[in-house]
């Protein structure tokens, strides 16, 4: 667990902020969606987004691993130092993106595969510090300062990396929800099932100063997407075994107002 703040600066008050969740992408496997992944990062540059990134960057699964096929081992990378390789490739694609645009950078359930088996951490020594940004842990929560001269709004945001096994989007929506429970955030992000999904909605309440009166905020939550296809020609996927539904790769994104208190979101 961190507890981090990010300083956002902007120059209206009518502007308009953008936070995407750029995650499960899988660096490694042959079912990446790179047209989607390239899609998605141009979004974000050109749209000037800030970036969480989600986890679960590379595919770091080795011989030993039952999830291991040699089908779908990513050809355009040599086997030889996979995970080296992998770390290469992703951080590579990721480097346009300014290091000022970057929130923070969660770790994964591949990555940690490597982590206790391997003995070897990859997120926060290899990823996180060759891209110059900051190391969110597998769950992380950030105080967003939003910044105007002397004027200053803020959102608290809750971000998990995603855990266990959900086929349907009912199942997978669940797994949202009960992160949001127990949390006072404003937004919350979450990865690992594969789904993209965006809500926006209020929180009411009753004002604790002055005149009693009812007092509402806007509150975002996200599934944040992915870019690994489950169904692949001539590919041996492990999501096969399980049967797991096809679902939209690409990403979320919120589009936050601080002055007038409103989030929109979109995938």
């Amino acid at each position: 667990m961190r507890y981090l703040e990010k300083i956002i600066p902007y120059k209206k008050e009518t502007d308009e902020i953008k936070i995407s969740g750029l995650g499960d992408i899988h660096i490694g496997n042959a079912g990446v969606d790179y047209k989607a992944l390239d899609r998605s990062i141009k979004f974000i540059l050109d749209n000037d987004c800030y970036v969480v990134g989600m986890g679960d960057y590379i595919e770091a699964i080795l011989p030993n691993d039952p999830r291991f096929c040699m089908s779908a081992v990513d050809k355009r990378l040599s086997y030889y130092n996979i995970i080296d390789n992998e770390i290469d490739y992703v951080i590579d694609l990721l480097k346009p993106i300014p290091k000022e645009k970057w929130i923070i950078g969660l770790t994964g359930n591949h990555e940690e595969v490597v982590r206790r088996k391997y003995y070897r951490e990859v997120t926060e020594s290899q990823i996180c510090k060759r891209l110059n940004i900051p190391y969110g842990s597998y769950s992380c929560y950030v105080r967003l300062t939003f910044r105007r001269g002397r004027h200053s709004e803020t959102l608290k945001l809750y971000a998990n990396h995603g855990y266990g096994n959900a086929r349907f989007p009912p199942t997978k929506l669940w797994k949202l929800i009960h992160a949001r429970e127990g949390r006072d955030v404003d937004l919350l992000m979450m990865g690992h099932v594969h789904e993209l999904a965006v809500y926006t909605g209020k929180m009411s309440s009753i004002s604790s100063r002055g005149r009693p009166k009812g007092i509402e905020r806007p509150v975002g939550a996200m599934l944040t997407g992915h870019f690994l296809r489950g169904e692949v020609e001539g590919v041996d996927q492990y999501t096969e075994k399980f049967a797991a539904n096809p679902s939209k790769t690409g990403i979320g994104t919120f589009t936050i107002r601080p002055e007038q208190h409103k989030i929109h979101g979109a995938c």
